[in-house]
């Protein structure tokens, strides 16, 4: 079951490590996405790279986090992110936003890294 609709969520929730660390990520990741938005300084394809993708990255992972910190399962937390990052960039074609595909790579890149740091995250305080 993907959802127990049973039981109540609970909030804020019990901060556990588990839990303390999910919202740890997430601000960390917008404050880093806010970071990849300044004015490019040197224009280097590095650079340039981070300012046109980062934010590609970090807010999939952070929206990860902050769902799984709400006490959502991590395929449900997947499922919406991934849905949300689709609608996103497909709703840029209709109000005259910018149309790069490369940007799904960078949302699935994003949805990795959380799902990998996530499992992490829950097999150390399951161990």
């Amino acid at each position: 079951m993907l959802v127990n609709y049973g039981q109540q969520m609970k909030f804020p929730p019990e901060l556990t490590k588990e839990k303390t660390s999910q919202a740890g990520i997430f601000l960390g990741t917008v404050v880093l996405g806010e970071i990849s938005k300044m004015d490019l300084v040197t224009g280097s394809p590095l650079e340039l790279s981070i300012h046109n993708y980062g934010t590609d990255v970090l807010y999939p992972l952070g929206l990860y986090f902050f769902t799984r910190y709400l006490g959502i399962s991590q395929i449900t937390s997947i499922m919406t992110v991934a849905t949300l990052s689709i609608l996103s960039e497909i709703s840029d074609t209709f109000d005259g936003g910018v149309y790069d595909p490369r940007d799904f790579l960078a949302y699935g890149l994003g949805l990795g890294i959380g799902y990998l740091i996530d499992s992490r995250i829950s097999k150390k305080n399951t161990l």
